[in-house]
């Protein structure tokens, strides 16, 4: 009976022990975003500087959503997408989907492909800066939200102000006074 219990116990410790990989800080997801908007107050007709930082991109590429106020509108030619790798390449980048409702405000989709960043970096990180200027005061505080997904090359211009997929990763809060 010892024998078994022995036999037992090793057998359960040994299961317990775990096996997989110690790489408990791998990030499996679209990316990691970071928004930061200036100023954040403003009166109608100044601009605002939207700067999404985004690191760990992921290698399918990613769909990045931004989320703002009917009073703002984007500034068109004002989007550049940064790669931070060794030629900290600078280029300009229109959003691929520009959409509206009265109930979900205004939305950007940029696509953003492999072919946008140097895949052989081990880390593919990148910056989307955009202008929005204000056309209106807002009756309350709006906000300023980004969402960024897995590119799904199915789903390319499939976007949906309807049905946005749009679960804000980061946002921060705009006053147009």
């Amino acid at each position: 009976m010892t024998r078994f219990l022995s036999i037992l116990l090793l057998i359960v410790f040994t299961f317990s022990c775990g096996g997989g990989s110690d790489d408990s800080n791998e990030f499996f997801g679209a990316g990691v975003v970071n928004l930061n908007i200036a100023p954040n107050k403003v009166d109608p007709e100044d601009r605002v500087r939207a700067t999404i930082d985004i690191s760990s991109i992921h290698a399918d590429g990613i769909a990045l959503k931004i989320n703002f106020p009917e009073e703002l509108e984007f500034v068109k030619g004002s989007s550049v997408f940064f790669t931070r790798d060794r030629n900290n390449d600078e280029e300009e980048i229109t959003p691929n989907i520009s959409t509206s409702s009265e109930k979900a405000g205004n939305f950007l989709v940029f696509y953003i492909t492999p072919d946008d960043f140097d895949l052989e970096e081990e880390n593919r990180d990148g910056t989307v800066q955009l202008e929005l200027v204000a056309l209106e005061k807002l009756s309350q505080d709006g906000e300023i939200s980004v969402d960024i997904d897995v590119l799904d090359a199915n789903e390319i211009s499939s976007f949906s102000v309807e049905e946005p997929k749009f679960d804000p990763e980061d946002s921060k809060n705009i006053i147009i006074g």
